[in-house]
Formats: C-alpha cells, sequence, structure tokens
C-alpha cells in the first residue's frame, strides 16, 4: 500500500475484481460531494451580480472585450468567456452554475487521485488524500461561490498539467509537452495563481527520484528544461499581454496592492494556512501576536527537522504535500490575510503531506514490529484517515449550512422584488433598508446589488441601493422610487412605504 509499491497495473492486466476496485476511490469522491449538492438551487450572491452584469450580453463582439487588459479587476478573461458563455445558456439559472462548480471539484478530487497514483501511493493512500481534500471546511465557500469558480478551474489546469508533464517526462512527446503548456496558459487567462504551477512541477522533479521513471539523468534533466522553458514563454506572454496598454501595476490585483513584507511577516502569512489546515491549528491561531511571533519560528524548525527526515526515510509524496502546503501560501500573503477560497489550493499539499505523514508513520510502527501484519496496517490507516475526515465533517456542513442560508435569502429578496415590482419605470430607483452586507460570514449583498436588479429586469437603467432610514430620510428622491425592508428576524423582504422608516 505504501508509495515504494509499483503503480496500478494496466486495465489489461488486471483480473474483473480489481478491474471493479479500482472504482471504488471515484465512487468513494462521489459520495463525499454529498455535502455540497444541498446548495445546489441557492441563488446568485455579492460579486456573482458583478460578473454576470460585466459578461451579459449576447452579442459576440463581446469576447474581445473580456481580454482587454486595461481593467481595474483581476485579468482573468477565461473566467468573463465562462461566465458569458453559461449566461448565454442558462441565463439567470444558478443551478447550472453551482452544478459545473461541484463537478470541476469532484474532478480536482479525481485528479489528486491519479497525481497520488502517478507517485506510486498505493489507492488507498491516494483514496484517503483525494477524500481529506474534498471535505476540508474551507471549501465551502470556493464551490458554494459562484464567483470562486476560478479558484476551481485554476487547479483543475494545475493537476491537469502536472499529469501531464509526467507524461512528458517519460515518454519524450511533443503533444505531451504542447498540452501542459496549453493547460498553464488556460490556467493563467482564468486565474493568476495558477502561477504556482513551474515551482510545483520543478518541486516534483526535485523530490521524485529520476531514476524511477526508468531514464537517463541526462535526459531526464533536458527535459525538465524543456518543460520549464514552456512554461516560461507561456508567463513572459502572458505579462506582455497584460503591459500593453494597460494603465497601473501589474502588482495590483483588483483593487489589493502588493505589500513588500519581511521575513518574519511572510512566515506569520505561510503559517495562518498551515493553521488553518492542519487538525489542532486553530489553536495555534489564537494566540497572541507577541507570542505567535515567537511560536512560528519554532514550527518552522520543526517543519524544517520534518522535511529533512522524510527526505532522508524516502517518504517523498509526504514531504511533496509539505512542501506544496508551504510554498503555495506566497501567492496570497503579500496582497492579502487567508479568505476561505485562497485555501483551496494550499490544501492539495495538506492533504497529500496528511496522507502519506500517516502511512509513514505506520511504515515506521511495520519497521519495528516485524510481526505487525500488512492486514493490520491497513486497517489502521483507514481508520486514522476515517477519524481526520469525519472531525472535518462538523465544520463543513455548518459553513455549508451559512451558504445555503445566504442563497434561499437571496432568492427571496429579489424574487420579492421581482414579484412586488413587475413592471418598473426606466430611471427608477430602489431603496433596501436593513439589508445585511453578510450573512454568518457570507458575503450576501455588499457588492452587486445595483447590477443585480438591473439584470432581473434587464434594464440598465435602475438604481438600486442598501440605505438606512436616516439616509433616505434625507435623500432627494427619484419621482419614480420602490422601497424595501428586510426584516432579519422573519427572513423576508416587503415591499413598504418609504422601506418601513418613520417620518414623512
Amino acid at each position: 500500500m505504501g508509495e515504494h509499491h509499483p503503480p496500478f497495473p494496466p486495465v489489461n492486466n488486471m483480473t474483473p475484481s480489481l478491474r471493479g476496485a479500482r472504482f471504488i476511490p471515484y465512487l468513494l469522491l462521489m459520495c463525499a460531494l454529498v455535502p455540497y449538492m444541498f446548495n445546489l438551487t441557492g441563488y446568485f450572491l455579492s460579486d456573482d451580480f458583478v460578473l454576470l452584469d460585466w459578461t451579459h450580453s449576447h452579442s459576440l463582439a463581446a469576447l474581445p472585450v473580456f481580454f482587454d487588459t486595461n481593467t481595474f479587476w483581476f485579468y482573468r478573461p477565461l473566467l468573463k468567456v465562462y461566465f458569458w458563455v453559461m449566461q448565454g445558456l442558462f441565463g439567470l439559472n444558478p443551478t447550472p452554475f453551482h452544478l459545473f462548480s461541484l463537478l470541476v471539484h469532484g474532478l480536482n478530487g479525481c485528479l489528486l487521485y491519479t497525481l497520488m497514483l502517478r507517485h506510486r501511493a498505493s489507492t488507498g493512500m491516494a483514496a484517503a488524500a483525494a477524500l481529506l481534500f474534498v471535505l476540508v471546511p474551507h471549501h465551502a465557500e470556493t464551490v458554494s461561490w459562484i464567483a470562486a469558480t476560478g479558484d476551481l478551474l485554476a487547479v483543475a489546469c494545475i493537476l491537469s498539467a502536472l499529469l501531464i508533464s509526467w507524461q512528458f517526462m517519460q515518454q519524450g512527446k511533443l503533444l505531451h509537452l504542447l498540452l501542459t503548456t496549453l493547460l498553464f496558459a488556460l490556467g493563467l487567462f482564468t486565474r493568476e495563481t495558477t502561477i504556482a504551477l513551474p515551482v510545483l512541477f520543478a518541486l516534483s522533479v526535485l523530490i521524485f527520484n529520476p531514476r524511477r521513471i526508468g531514464e537517463p539523468t541526462k535526459k531526464k534533466l533536458i527535459r525538465t528544461i524543456i518543460t520549464l522553458a514552456g512554461y516560461g514563454i507561456v508567463l513572459i506572454t502572458y505579462t506582455l499581454v497584460q503591459l500593453i496598454g494597460r494603465t497601473g501595476s501589474l502588482v495590483e490585483r483588483g483593487g489589493l496592492v502588493f505589500h513588500s513584507l519581511d521575513p518574519e511577516s511572510i512566515l506569520l502569512g505561510i503559517m495562518d494556512y498551515v493553521h488553518g489546515l492542519l487538525p489542532g491549528g486553530s489553536y495555534l491561531a489564537s494566540l497572541p501576536l507577541d507570542v505567535l511571533r515567537l511560536v512560528v519560528w519554532l514550527e518552522a524548525f520543526i517543519l524544517v527537522a520534518v522535511a529533512f527526515t522524510l527526505w532522508k526515510t524516502g517518504q517523498r509524496l509526504a514531504l511533496f504535500g509539505l512542501a506544496w502546503m508551504l510554498i503555495t501560501p506566497v501567492i496570497f500573503v503579500p496582497f492579502s490575510v487567508p479568505t476561505d477560497r485562497y485555501f483551496y489550493l494550499p490544501s492539495i499539499g495538506y492533504a497529500i503531506f496528511v496522507a502519506g505523514a500517516v502511512y509513514s508513520l505506520l511504515e515506521v510502527l511495520v519497521k519495528w514490529r516485524a510481526t505487525t501484519s500488512p492486514r493490520f496496517v491497513s486497517a489502521t490507516f483507514t481508520v486514522v484517515t476515517a477519524l481526520l475526515i469525519v472531525l472535518q465533517l462538523p465544520s463543513l456542513l455548518a459553513h455549508e449550512s451559512d451558504w445555503r442560508f445566504a442563497g434561499k435569502t437571496s432568492a427571496n429578496v429579489f424574487s420579492t422584488t421581482l414579484h412586488t415590482i413587475p413592471d418598473p419605470h426606466d430611471y427608477s430607483a430602489f431603496f433596501y433598508t436593513d439589508l445585511p452586507l453578510s450573512l454568518n460570514g457570507v458575503p450576501a449583498f455588499g457588492n452587486g446589488l445595483q447590477q443585480a436588479v438591473q439584470l432581473l429586469y434587464d434594464n440598465p437603467t435602475i438604481a438600486a441601493t442598501s440605505i438606512t432610514c436616516t439616509s433616505l430620510q434625507q435623500a432627494e428622491l427619484p419621482r419614480y422610487s420602490y422601497f424595501f425592508r428586510y426584516e432579519v428576524a422573519g427572513d423576508v423582504t416587503q415591499f413598504t412605504d418609504k422601506a418601513g422608516c418613520a417620518g414623512p
């Protein structure tokens, strides 16, 4: 079951029972996606409406605009193309968007499973890593928030490109080189965090023994250089495209400005992600900052010692996962504090590391007690993995419940709006009082309220705003004004005169 075992045998050489067993991890993976399925009917939220508004066009002439580099937002033209296509096919029906996100998340779990097998993990270890990954509680935001689809697609490109790059390393076929390079380009133009791919590829080459591929070291080195050169050409092209006709700095990301940080700040930022992923890390994260400044250096020393031990004992998969988990947060640290969707990429490293580390400990047990049977090791590994997954589930279900409630509330607000005012006048204004910016931490109405109402009526002349009673009473109201009040206790939106505010 360990990573020193041969890879899974070819399909043609498998017995019928083994052929059936091969699909068990995928079946388990599909079952693991069940917690996310309850939000398939959840309505659009916040930034979803902004993206939908930007891509609300039925003309092919809109496509070049999506690739305009002079944009104040993140440069993600292919994500805009995705919203344009989906909106053209399904309109404002959120279910296909949610279903697509769910399928891509499941695909990423399957790709991780396959990547583990490629690096000679057993089916049990590969399935454990995939299940740990898909059920990380932070993923409730990434999977349930339609605006975060780019994170899902970027990871799909990274994992696919890594798999195909190893095909090139093994066989040296030009087609594999072109495909992995193309996937890097697609990922970059969907979400800029795909920039981690060349580093992850180089890590995989350094960590996994080249001789396992069965090729001379010189040939392996040449293919490594060629692959990195292909990635380099894509990255240079991507940078040049953004430089052409763009105003402002390339280190600004959608309003997030790059901050140069000292080593201690970077380490604190990286450990924020480690604490958010590893069991028990929340207790360390809750320590006072002055204490945490000392603790993270001790943690760094321990992690370096763990990495050295994994290298010396040949536990390459666990080492690869640890390096992935520690390096990928650097993409986010200089721009922003962690938010749930930023954990999506580092969590792959967490899943690989935990699955590999648990099995490594069991391998030590086998060597220490020669009488321990492989069946006992497999059973113990299954129990420990299941326990880790069970520990994650309550938090995931609670997060999903929050997103489901926010989606239900958004649907109620806008269905009430449409039902109450079926045919508003042009240049009319909609005023909402007591409308929350977020619900249980879920961004519900913080952005995109006006875009939502305009899309609802397909009328760009309508204005909509969330307003307090004081501001409403002092405002100069347009001729055609409509007032809504959100009642927190009853979770309903009502059409009321002056939105229920007292006074004239």
